[in-house]
């Protein structure tokens, strides 16, 4: 699991857009919340279909920080996310 941990955070700052939403996607299935900080960081992606993935992400895990990345995402201005 440490290595398809490790894996996904390096896939979260690929330059394929696909890849990194697929990066996202996967993080939150793990439900690790050492991802927590790295998705937050996420949030400022580029492309809206990856902040969508990443706001998915935070969904599926807990904690104080996972929180405020979510709220942090409603101010976003694609409403997609």
């Amino acid at each position: 699991m440490l290595f398809r941990f490790k894996r996904l955070l390096r896939q979260l700052k690929n330059t394929d857009t696909v890849v990194r939403k697929r990066a996202a996607g996967g993080l939150g299935d793990l439900g690790d919340a050492r991802a927590i900080p790295h998705l937050i960081t996420a949030l400022a992606d580029q492309d809206p279909g990856v902040r969508y993935f990443v706001v998915g992400a935070l969904s599926s895990l807990s904690g104080e920080a996972a929180g405020t990345g979510l709220i942090n995402a409603l101010q976003d201005s694609e409403f997609r996310v």
